[in-house]
């Protein structure tokens, strides 16, 4: 009776190292499988991601970019000449300006050709409204039949429209021509000639 006791109690001895052999094995190769899967997703996902270059970064910035820096280049280089005496027919800061020979310097400056006088620049460009008119626009005032002066839009927002522009009796200036009795009788309306700057004829 004691050898049958002692050969069942090795039997289930053997039998739990067995099964505990068993389960460490499963248990490794589960750990295993866990570790190396989510390296193959990771791996699957990267390929469905686009990646944006730099010189992708850049192209983007420089379409936005290049009206905008060109109105802030054309604005601050008016802002330069304020103070130019005005004279008749002139066309630099040297000789003085009329209206139509500032704007034409500005924007020769700047790259754009907009020689001419007043009513000639009046027909390059896009035809805008006084409301639709922003910082680096050109605006024309005059009669219902004749345009007689140009300014450079330098800002416009609620209760500002800000020009600066060469006149007979100050010279190059900046004013808000919405509270000027004179100004804001005679004027007609603005043209962009920035926007699309590509289409506009270059130097």
């Amino acid at each position: 009776m004691k050898n049958t006791h002692f050969l069942k109690l090795i039997l289930c001895l053997s039998l739990t190292i067995i099964l505990l052999e068993s389960c460490n094995r499963a248990s490794h190769q589960r750990r295993s499988h866990a570790g190396r899967n989510p390296k193959k997703e990771v791996r699957g996902s990267r390929t469905n991601v686009p990646i944006v270059t730099n010189a992708a970064k850049k192209t983007g910035a420089s379409k936005r970019s290049r009206e905008v820096v060109l109105r802030e280049q054309i604005v601050e280089s008016a802002k330069k000449m304020r103070g130019v005496a005005y004279k008749y027919g002139g066309k630099t800061p040297d000789t003085g300006f009329d209206c139509s020979g500032f704007t034409s310097y500005i924007y020769s400056n700047s790259g754009l050709s907009i020689a001419g006088p007043s009513y000639t620049q009046a027909k390059l460009g896009k035809r805008k409204e006084k409301d639709a008119l922003v910082a680096g626009d050109l605006i024309f005032f005059g009669s219902a039949d004749k345009i007689s002066h140009v300014g450079i839009v330098t800002k416009h927002e609620e209760g500002i429209l800000e020009v600066i522009h060469a006149t007979n009796t100050s010279g190059v200036r900046i004013e808000n021509i919405l509270v000027s009795p004179y100004w804001k009788t005679r004027l007609l309306y603005g043209v962009d000639i920035i926007t699309g700057v590509n289409d506009i004829s270059m130097h």
